[in-house]
């Protein structure tokens, strides 16, 4: 046991190198199995004094390893999809007009509704559609960004992740300003920041676009809370032959992705009912009232606006 409280000084000695001055540590993946053996082999007594002795160290090490190790239900983020693959691959078999449905609602913008609806309704079609909704106010803001600062913060959180660190720059309370004054639409900030870091994982992970789609119907939570910094953790699982039907998934239904997103987008300006599947009326929406019957009047959906909405593929 000694050669391995050795050996976790040497590695504690490493790390505290110059601790002063920051600086970039590039650690390859042999070196962190090496050492997570030598902490597995090590005796209480040698692992006790050493976190006296290093605690930010070891703090800062748990946090980044709970992003990967089992969770509730002893699962993580992949396995959870792994676990229910079958049913997410016979949900994504159907036609994307299926999958994507139709609103239940008029009178604002739609998508906040769906959102709304997922907290209360957790089936695939009500999971995917709130991740289209907040995919879709993502790539608005996006656009809007663009036209006005010539600038993405998407883009830019893909090239650096530590960017997302900085809470107050960005244009988001101007764009949920303008969205307020021009469409009379109450944004949820949240929902538009989850938006945005689905489309950072796309973007980070090219081929395979789909996958924040399909994890959104099981753990949507869990791709919620992971940091930017830690998001390229799901690049690694892609990789790994334990998640090869969810990798071949992913990649396969890219382009149905883009095909869904249109018809989410076509579905935005339809007519709908105004309550959900349940028949039970959902908040805010505006109705009419036809003079016989007192029955509830169909009205085309208000409160959103086309200016900026992002470019999406023709459906065929």
């Amino acid at each position: 046991m000694a050669a391995s409280g050795h050996r976790i000084n040497q590695l504690s000695g490493l790390a505290l190198e110059n601790s002063p001055k920051p600086r970039t540590i590039i650690i390859m993946e042999d070196q962190i199995i090496s050492a997570l053996e030598v902490l597995s082999s090590a005796s209480a007594e040698s692992l006790g004094r050493i976190f006296l002795q290093n605690s930010v160290i070891f703090k800062n090490a748990h946090g980044r390893l709970m992003k990967t190790i089992k969770r509730k239900e002893g699962s993580t983020v992949m396995e959870l999809a792994e676990t229910n693959f079958e049913r997410i691959e016979v949900f994504f078999q159907k036609p994307e007009k299926e999958v994507v449905g139709n609103p239940y609602w008029v009178g604002v913008d739609v998508r906040v509704l769906d959102i709304q609806r997922f907290s209360r309704r957790k089936t695939y079609q009500d999971a995917f559609r709130c991740y289209l909704a907040e995919r879709s106010l993502a790539l608005e803001f996006e656009a809007w960004e663009k036209k006005n600062y010539q600038t993405s913060r998407v883009d830019e959180i893909v090239k650096n992740p530590s960017v997302a660190e900085n809470k107050t720059g960005g244009h988001l309370a101007e764009f949920l300003t303008s969205k307020r004054q021009n469409d009379g639409c109450e944004v949820p900030p949240d929902g538009l920041k989850n938006g945005q870091k689905y489309l950072v994982i796309e973007r980070q992970n090219p081929e395979h676009r789909a996958i924040v789609a399909i994890l959104s119907l099981h753990s949507a939570s869990r791709v919620r809370n992971t940091s930017f910094n830690d998001l390229e953790i799901i690049r690694s699982m892609l990789a790994a032959d334990k998640y090869k039907n969810i990798t071949r998934l992913a990649k396969d239904k890219s382009e149905y992705l883009d095909r869904a997103q249109s018809l989410y987008y076509y579905s935005l300006s339809g007519y709908s009912t105004g309550y959900d599947g349940e028949k039970i009326e959902l908040r805010p929406f505006k109705r009419r009232r036809t003079d016989q019957g007192n029955d509830l009047q169909k009205s085309p959906v208000e409160g959103l606006s086309t200016e900026n909405v992002w470019p999406t593929p023709s459906v065929h």
